[in-house]
């Protein structure tokens, strides 16, 4: 959470957001700190990630700072 705004930094996630495809070059890529690649794929796997996995701690009944903490 933003602390001057209040608003969340995390991505916005649904309740119906489905998990992409797992694209194992990204998670290899991602996994090796010495690849000047490896921020990048970081990224792309936060960003694809994120909203599933946090949509899924909320329906487990965790309010949202605890669901973005847990995520």
């Amino acid at each position: 959470m933003s602390e001057t705004t209040g608003e969340s930094t995390q991505p916005a996630a649904s309740s119906s957001t489905p998990f992409v495809s797992t694209r194992w070059t990204v998670v290899l890529t991602a996994a090796e700190p010495e690849s000047p690649d490896a921020q990048e794929a970081f990224g792309s796997m936060y960003r694809d990630y994120w909203p599933p996995l946090y949509a899924y701690v909320r329906r487990r009944g965790y309010e949202p700072a605890a669901a973005e903490d847990i995520t």
